[in-house]
């Protein structure tokens, strides 16, 4: 995943404050349930794609050890400089890096989708092999219907089935996956427990565990 896009979008947020996507979110008020609902064993988290680190933050807050990586070396120090020099952050690709094994919660929120489906697939067998016994996962993932309503995709050129790259706006040029939910049923099959639930932010919010 070009690592310039999203840095750029970062170094941007640092300079003035204009918050894109994801980044004007506070923390989804589903993951607050799923947290509620759900056990843990020595309460540890892998964030893919942390960008700032405020989902970790607030994981953290409530007794997480807490890690994580971003494409983004802005991101990255702005999370590192929330969470502690302790905190084991990388800045690297989440298609291409290695998952440390043993992890009781993996994250991924408005992050996932930047890339192939078939590379997408291949990442959430990493995530299923990463996760501890009944290890569990919380993960976001764009509507295919927000294709046609968001505007930066409007104009968007289809590479692939549900697969947009942007010809103008921050995010121009990088690939974004949208889904279906019955994809996303075939994609978590070998989980349990899954849940997949439309938020009103236009995402399928995707949890269960190993």
């Amino acid at each position: 995943m070009p690592k310039s896009v999203w840095d750029t979008i970062y170094k941007d947020y640092e300079k003035d404050g204009k918050a894109w996507a994801s980044l004007k979110d506070g923390i989804h008020p589903l993951f607050i349930s799923f947290l509620k609902q759900s056990k843990f064993g020595r309460k540890s988290v892998f964030d893919l794609g942390c960008g700032n680190g405020k989902y970790l933050e607030f994981l953290q807050k409530v007794g997480f050890e807490v890690s994580g990586i971003d494409s983004s070396p802005t991101a990255i120090r702005m999370a590192q400089k929330s969470l502690g020099k302790n905190v084991k952050l990388k800045i690297a690709d989440m298609y291409l890096c290695e998952i440390p094994e043993g992890i009781d919660l993996i994250i991924s929120i408005a992050a996932i989708q930047h890339h192939t489906k078939p590379a997408i697939a291949k990442l959430v067998s990493r995530v299923y092999k990463s996760l501890s016994l009944e290890g569990n996962f919380f993960i976001t993932f764009p509507r295919l219907s927000m294709a046609s309503r968001w505007n930066t995709f409007k104009d968007a050129k289809q590479i692939a089935p549900g697969t947009f790259v942007p010809i103008h706006g921050p995010e121009k040029g990088l690939v974004h996956s949208f889904y279906e939910k019955e994809e996303l049923a075939k994609l978590f099959s070998n989980f349990e427990n899954v849940k997949i639930i439309k938020d009103d932010m236009g995402r399928w919010v995707v949890q269960g565990k190993k």
